[in-house]
């Protein structure tokens, strides 16, 4: 062995030690520190995974109820325009017919409209049993004898229980009369209960403007007789 070949091969082992001390062959296997931290995130993302698919889930079905909750209102509320804003005459009754229901000031409204060109007595009245939002509507040439008019449902779980969800805002002279309509909506989706409230004031534009609007409109009792 040449001298030069003998001063080379001390700085040659350590390097070929170190090398094959610090690199992991293809068949070691993990080493109980890398186990356990494998361990401690799988299960975090177990406890993870779980929260966020409820959330998903949670945010989905309150999406949902509002969005279905909003198109009952709004239809409800809809259909009470049309009438309402060609109104000569807006009262609160508490008497529905002469034979019943009764009900709490402000959970019903009777309006005299001449919407689409007809006179017609439409009232509507808010069920708190059954949270159904129902209509009634007949013609002002209504006698006794003649069909009586049916109620028809307009919206479900309106949850109005201490605030009424109809009322007469003060009038002054030179405005219109107008109705406050406050509906509060309940809908399930997916187990969930979501709440929507729409709020509108509606203006019955044929009522005077002369003086303080009345508030009182007729009872309707030639056409209120049917049992």
């Amino acid at each position: 062995m040449t001298h030069a070949a003998i001063t080379r091969w001390p700085h040659m082992c350590p390097t070929r030690c170190i090398a094959k001390s610090c690199t992991r062959e293809n068949g070691d296997g993990f080493t109980l520190v890398e186990l356990i931290v494998a361990g401690a995130i799988a299960a975090i993302l177990l406890t993870l995974i779980p929260r966020a698919i409820a959330a998903v889930s949670d945010a989905t079905a309150y999406s949902q109820g509002t969005t279905a909750g909003s198109d009952l209102a709004e239809t409800g509320l809809q259909q009470m325009t049309n009438a309402v804003e060609s109104a000569s005459q807006v009262c609160l009754p508490t008497q529905m017919t002469t034979v019943g229901p009764t009900v709490t000031s402000g959970f019903a409204v009777r309006v005299l409209s001449s919407a689409f060109g007809k006179s017609l007595w439409d009232q509507w009245m808010l069920n708190t049993t059954t949270h159904v939002l129902e209509m009634q509507a007949w013609p002002t040439t209504w006698t006794t004898g003649n069909a009586v008019p049916p109620w028809i449902p307009i919206a479900q779980g309106v949850s109005n229980s201490t605030t009424a969800p109809f009322s007469l805002p003060s009038s002054v002279t030179g405005s219109p009369q107008s109705l406050a309509v406050d509906l509060q909506i309940s809908e399930n989706y997916g187990n969930k209960s979501q709440a929507v409230e729409l709020k509108a004031t509606i203006a019955a534009f044929d009522t005077p403007y002369s003086s303080n609007p009345s508030v009182t409109c007729a009872t309707a009792a030639t056409q209120e007789g049917w049992t």
